[in-house]
């Protein structure tokens, strides 16, 4: 993972102007065999992810769809997580030929994204406005669950248009983070269902080995309060936006669940003091990377006295 940035460049840019356990909710996850993995863990190779992700504030319904390029390897990571009260869906494939350009402009005024997997996958992200200063963002998005990896079946579309309300921030080299409002219009087999709440937009380039360093991962969302945060010693610490503003917090240290637990605490340390937040596991899933298993999951809790909603990831952490 490159090092760390300064995590506040441009964070406080206003973008109001302008208009991301062995256990998956019960299931166990098993390593069945699947397609290889490529560009070949360790290689240090161009890339560009694009992710759109947003829940409801109730934490009831989530959507995450991440399309990532790779180039010079010929292939897209495409993976697609919907959660709602009726069930859970997924699709995950990280070899999906790719043949698009070879990276988006960082000035381009307007960007397109693709991935597509014959039929069982595809979609389209659209970003109107610069990398920096994102007017707005839609997706339109179609999957097969095929039940894999503890997912129900059914097919899934999804449109969804994202307006940016806040400002933006990243901790790493190379990538951008936009926060705001998302309208979510789902089909899951034939029944539409439709959600609106906060939501981020990320994009990301970079050239470094992907997947090689153990690291946890928060990104968290609310009515005007947006946050990420990172564990990955001894680069972790993360910052929180709070109506526009942004502030960093030096330290996020995660105490994930064991077992058939259902909460992770994260440790925090801002302006020298210290705090924690415990989030609920809305939903817990997995998928194969690398002979291993990524960790996701949806959360909602409480950040600084606010209910928030978001994700929570990791790979090669303890459960």
């Amino acid at each position: 993972m490159p090092p760390r940035r300064a995590i506040l460049a441009g964070a406080t840019a206003s973008l109001g102007a302008m208009s991301l356990g062995g256990c998956v909710a019960g299931r166990g996850v098993t390593l069945a065999p699947h397609e290889v993995d490529m560009p070949p863990k360790g290689t240090a190779t161009l890339s560009q992810s694009v992710m759109l992700s947003g829940a409801d504030i109730g934490g009831t319904h989530f959507a995450a769809i991440r399309a990532c390029q790779y180039p010079e390897t010929g292939v897209t990571w495409f993976w697609a997580m919907v959660h709602t009260p009726s069930g859970f869906y997924q699709f995950a494939s990280n070899n999906v030929p790719w043949n698009g350009p070879k990276l988006t402009e960082p000035d381009a005024k307007i960007a397109e994204y693709r991935a597509k997997s014959g039929k069982k996958a595809q979609a389209v992200y659209s970003r109107a406005g610069s990398l920096t200063a994102p007017e707005r963002v839609t997706l339109e998005a179609a999957f097969d669950s095929d039940g894999e990896w503890g997912a129900d079946q059914g097919r899934v579309t999804v449109r969804a248009e994202f307006s940016p309300i806040s400002g933006f921030a990243g901790l790493l080299q190379g990538r951008t983070e936009a926060f705001g409002q998302a309208r979510f219009a789902l089909n899951i087999a034939g029944k539409p269902i439709s959600f609106v709440g906060p939501a981020q937009f990320h994009e990301q380039s970079q050239t470094s080995a992907r997947f090689v360093e153990p690291f946890a991962f928060a990104s968290l969302w609310s009515d005007g309060l947006f946050s990420t945060l990172l564990d990955v010693p001894p680069n972790s610490g993360g910052y929180v936006i709070d109506s526009g503003r942004a502030r960093e917090l030096k330290r996020a240290a995660f105490e994930l669940e064991t077992g058939a637990g259902r909460a992770v605490t994260v440790s925090l340390l801002d302006d020298g003091n210290p705090a924690s937040a415990t989030f609920e596991i809305v939903r817990a899933y997995g998928l194969p990377l690398y002979g291993n298993i990524w960790r996701g999951r949806f959360v909602r809790g409480e950040l600084f006295g606010r209910p928030v909603v978001g994700m929570l990831n990791s790979w090669l952490r303890a459960a």
